[in-house]
């Protein structure tokens, strides 16, 4: 009888423990597809990263550590966990994301973006190609060797292109702060 008292107790105590380190806004989000690691080389972003990110992206450009955030991290160098004011490191942490990983989806993400909006003005340059004549169509041809040059330069994958291809302009805007994430 003595055992299960203590097993009891034991359980109490790191129920207590889990609540006391687990920030208000976090009890009871706790989930399986957390984005607590940092991101491994090479590593690419998942469909259901994305979205999560671009609902977590919307709250923090909507925050006041956002300004403070981003602009430290653009004048730093190194990585954003080691940069990045505690304030802000606190509440990714809170919503379940490594500060690290979340600037990594995010610049990922962006590069996807640019890359999906050059694909699309080198497809409509390529089909412009034959209806130019003379000096503008050798123009044309550089143009479209160097939108070439930048879209390979990023190594996107089609799988990457294929995340942003349905919503590429809302995806934009959500990541300059100028629209508001919203789950189909």
């Amino acid at each position: 009888m003595n055992w299960r008292n203590n097993l009891i107790l034991l359980a109490a105590v790191i129920f207590v423990g889990w609540v006391i380190a687990t920030p208000v806004n976090r009890i009871g989000k706790i989930s399986l597809n957390s984005y607590d690691q940092a991101p491994a080389a090479d590593e690419k972003i998942t469909p259901q990263e994305m979205k999560s990110f671009l609902a977590i992206w919307s709250q923090f450009m909507q925050k006041d550590l956002s300004r403070s955030g981003i602009q430290q991290l653009s004048l730093a160098s190194g990585k954003p966990s080691e940069v990045l004011p505690a304030p802000l490191l606190r509440w990714l942490k809170g919503e379940g994301w490594n500060a690290d990983r979340f600037f990594f989806v995010e610049q990922r993400l962006r590069v996807i973006v640019k890359t999906a909006v050059l694909k699309r003005n080198l497809e409509a340059n390529q089909k412009m190609l034959s209806s130019v004549k003379g000096k503008d169509q050798e123009n044309m041809r550089r143009i479209i060797e160097e939108q070439e040059r930048q879209v390979n330069a990023e190594k996107v994958t089609p799988e990457e292109l294929n995340l942003v291809s349905g919503n590429l302009y809302q995806i934009n805007a959500i990541l300059e702060g100028k629209a508001v994430y919203s789950p189909d």
